[in-house]
């Protein structure tokens, strides 16, 4: 490493530390319904710019020692003229702040927002973290196991059992197990995450139930 790159290093860690953390963000559903999200600081609005469904925002720094994230919707405002606004408070101790966005168009600012520790050591390599963004429950059967999964941003962590290098995945209702909403083959993947987002399909009798799979490696974990 030259001395030029090592103090432009050096330059970056003491920013990291001068700094309290940084948030991702990702858009769970609605993304083309979704308003510009912005992220207000003491020095004004900082646009999420990145924001989708396939893949985590950039890292956003948040001020030292902050306690709530302050959302702000572009070109919504509430019935007093100010911004519509959302406040997420966030646990000091929660190492990677990931914010999931879904488009809501009954609240002000025409999105809400669920909060998870995207960290490694919570959601380590070999996991798959299912998130119902959909309004209903399901009865989930991953591999051996059969789950209840809830509604509304519930989430659950699931591991595969044994050795086997394939895992059948299936969805259905609750109140009717004989329809299977979603039936698939998965891969076994030790080294990799996953984080499964299960929403509301665009037809309710071709495609009751949207599953979206995003696979990550944590580096290093």
């Amino acid at each position: 490493m030259s001395a030029i790159h090592l103090r432009v290093f050096l330059l970056f860690l003491t920013a990291c530390h001068a700094l309290g953390g940084s948030v991702r963000f990702l858009a769970v559903e609605g993304g083309g319904d979704l308003p510009g999200i912005g992220i207000r600081t003491a020095k004004g609005l900082v646009e999420v710019d990145d924001l989708g469904p396939l893949k985590r925002s950039a890292a956003y720094q948040l001020p030292k020692g902050h306690e709530d994230l302050l959302l702000e919707a572009a070109g919504r405002k509430r019935a007093d003229g100010k911004p519509a606004s959302l406040t997420m408070p966030i646990d000091s101790a929660m190492k990677s702040p990931l914010v999931l966005i879904l488009a809501d168009a009954a609240a002000e600012t025409g999105f809400r927002a669920v909060l998870v520790d995207d960290d490694p050591k919570s959601f380590p390599k070999g996991t798959c973290r299912f998130f119902n963004s959909s309004k209903s429950p399901f009865t989930l059967r991953f591999g051996t196991k059969t789950e209840t999964l809830a509604e509304n941003g519930a989430s659950l962590d699931l591991r595969p059992e044994g050795e086997a290098k394939k895992l059948g995945v299936q969805l259905t209702k609750p109140d009717a197990p004989e329809t299977i909403l979603y039936s698939a083959v998965w891969q076994n993947e030790p080294e990799v995450r996953k984080l499964v987002i299960i929403a509301d399909g665009s037809d309710p009798q071709t495609a009751p139930v949207e599953v979206r799979i995003l696979p990550d490696t944590p580096a290093g974990k």
